[in-house]
Formats: C-alpha cells, structure tokens, sequence
C-alpha cells in the first residue's frame, strides 16, 4: 500500500512537471504568445528573446504585435491575416501581424495591419519598414532574428510617431534648402540683368535726328478665352478596406 502511494505521488509530480512544461514550450512557441512559428523557422533561443522585444514594444504602442511563420505548400497557398487568426484560435479588433514564409529555398515576408495601426502607420512608413537594409537583407538571407529584431525597432518608432516625425523633419529640410538655393540664382539673374541696363547707351542724339509727327495705336484682333471650371463635393478613394489589409510583401 505505501509503494502505491509513492508510485501515485511521482506519477503526480510527473504530470505536474510535463504540465508547466508543456505550458512553458506552447507560450514559447507562440500559442497564446506572440510568435507562432508554424514553420520551425526560429530557434527557441532567439524565440524567447524576441518575444520579450514584442512585449516591450507592445506596451508602447498599444496594439497587439505578432510574428507568424509557417513553410509554403502549393496545395494550401499563401496565408494571409485571417488564416493567422484562423489556425491561432484568436480574433484582434487592432493588429499588426508580420508573416514569413519559405517558399522553394526563398524567404518572403508581409505586413497586415488592421484597426488602429493600418491608420497610424502610412504606406511611406510602411515601404520604410519593409525595405530597411537590416530587415530586407537579414530576412531574405535567413538570418530572421535580426531581421525581426530591426523590423520591431522600425515598427515601434512608427506607431509611436517617431518615424513619421523623420520623415517631416526631412521634408523641412529639403525645403529649405531649395529655399536658398532658388533665392540665390534670383538674385543673380536680378544682379546681371541690372548691370546689363545700367550700362553704357549708344549716343544716337548725337548721329541721328527723328521728328516725330503722327502716332496712332491700332488694335488689330482681341481673343478672350473661357474655361468652364467643374467643381464637385464628393470624393473618390481607393485601396485597403476600413478594416485593414496587407501593407506589402517582399
């Protein structure tokens, strides 16, 4: 009867243990975390240090961030967003989702946004993030870690405003400097236009002599033109659904 128990007491203590473990791996891996590598594309160790990365730009950004993998098979097809929200068992009202795939011996990756983010985040801001250098080249070579890691630096900035606020203070910028530029040659064309006037005249008093008797003005033709300006109160648009949508694939 006291082996039994003991036998009954490690049997628990077993299925306690595999219990908290399978728990560990599964947030690990992304159920009910925040990556889900379906392809076995990134190693646990770079898995859990990621996922502290997206926790800690989550709370920056307000918004669910994710990071899904998964290996491509012609029967299936590309997965999109809502297959991501399908196979995790999870519906977002605010999303920012990126997608990696390994297609045929390539890596291809694509950002969804939906709610809030696919109107705080623009598409120049989108095409920076997914065209960085450090995401770009990681990503397709495979180093996916890093390429992760730069594209949820990208990300965050973006949400926040930062990256926007770069592109203002860029465009300030380059107004100035045209600015100048143009007000530069206009005073040099102003400055040789005025030499040119100012210089000598040819004394024709002095070689010449003009009376003059008669002047008349004499208009020959007159042509007025009219163009019809249309104006309309409504407006046309195009593009992602209010609901969000893919923001580019590379």
């Amino acid at each position: 009867m006291k082996i039994k128990r003991i036998a009954l007491f490690l049997i628990t203590i077993v299925c306690i243990f595999a219990l908290f473990s399978f728990a560990s791996s599964a947030n690990t891996l992304g159920y009910g975390g925040r990556i889900f590598d379906d392809g076995d594309l990134i190693s646990i160790e770079h898995e859990q240090k990621l996922e502290e990365k997206i926790q800690a730009a989550e709370e920056k950004c307000g918004v669910p961030i994710r990071i899904y993998t998964y290996e491509y098979s012609s029967f299936e097809g590309h997965r999109d967003m809502y297959d991501y929200e399908s196979e995790v068992g999870e519906s977002f009202d605010d999303l920012i989702l990126l997608i990696i795939s390994y297609e045929y011996g390539e890596y291809y990756y694509e950002l969804f946004t939906k709610g809030s983010p696919d109107s705080d985040i623009t598409d120049k801001e989108a095409d920076k993030i997914l065209d960085n250098k450090s995401v770009y080249k990681n990503i397709k070579s495979g180093n996916l870690y890093d390429g992760i890691d730069a594209y949820i630096t990208l990300l965050e900035t973006a949400v926040t405003g930062t990256l926007r606020n770069n592109f203002k203070s860029v465009l300030i910028s380059s107004l100035v400097i045209s600015a100048v530029v143009a007000t530069a040659v206009a005073v040099w064309i102003i400055l040789k236009y005025r030499k040119k006037l100012h210089s000598e005249s040819y004394p024709l008093e002095r070689y010449a002599k003009l009376d003059l008797v008669i002047s008349n003005d004499n208009f020959i033709t007159k042509t007025v033109t009219r163009t019809r300006v249309h104006t309309s109160s409504g407006s046309s648009g195009g593009g992602r659904s209010s609901g969000g949508g893919s923001r580019g694939r590379r």
